[in-house]
């Protein structure tokens, strides 16, 4: 599904932010990265989401290159990977049901088949009760539902999240972090940045632990979540 191989990444007058990486995550794997501030977690994902190209190495999505991947290549790609981030970006003034459409609306589908879908997005996070409430009438972690359930909705094969319970009290963070590994038994690959240590040893997914750019661990799952 997704495979680093010894990638690097430099930045003119920073130095390198990635030092030989090389890992790989499987169809329906569940996998945390780890590590300190700086330790190089936001450039993976960077390179994953196609935002920056590696400067050595390869990273490899589908079997493709991604530095050596055509346009309509990337396109495709894109719509096979989904985000959440740690700040939601929700569209304030819509509800949960308008926001999840979004990516749908851009790609051109018709409102009953957007709507369909959307429904059913916000019914695997638990908010299927909850269509029509906007950003504000929602908690944290409501919020933060409705942006899993806006990144899940194109049925990606690769979800990847950067800091979401960051925001969120250790309980809704593990309830978060609970949806995540279910999306994994439902066959999609998850692969989430977090500083927190504590959920990381709850939930007992296989862990990557990044230092200063390099990868300096990588622990296989200990238990099922």
């Amino acid at each position: 599904m997704l495979r680093f191989e010894e990638v690097s990444k430099s930045y003119p007058g920073g130095g390198e932010a990635l030092r030989g990486v090389s890992f790989s995550v499987a169809e329906g794997e569940l996998v945390f990265l780890t590590g300190h501030s700086g330790a190089g977690k936001s450039t993976v994902f960077r390179l994953i989401s196609m935002q920056e190209r590696a400067t050595r190495g390869r990273v490899l999505f589908g079997g493709i290159d991604l530095a050596r991947a055509k346009r309509r290549e990337r396109a495709a790609l894109r719509r096979e990977l989904g985000l959440v981030f740690q700040d939601h970006r929700l569209l304030p003034e819509q509800s949960a049901l308008a926001n999840v459409e979004l990516p749908l609306l851009i790609a051109g589908l018709p409102a009953a088949e957007r709507r369909r879908r959307a429904r059913a997005a916000l019914e695997l996070v638990g908010l299927g009760e909850r269509l029509d409430a906007s950003p504000q009438r929602l908690s944290a972690g409501e919020q933060q539902r409705v942006g899993i359930a806006r990144a899940i909705v194109r049925a990606p094969s690769l979800l990847i999240a950067d800091e979401p319970t960051g925001n969120l009290d250790p309980q809704l963070s593990f309830e978060i972090m609970r949806l995540f590994a279910s999306l994994a038994r439902h066959g999609m690959a998850v692969l989430i940045a977090t500083h927190d240590l504590g959920i990381v040893e709850r939930i007992g997914a296989r862990t990557l632990t990044l230092e200063h750019g390099r990868l300096v661990s990588d622990r296989p799952a200990e238990a099922s979540s």
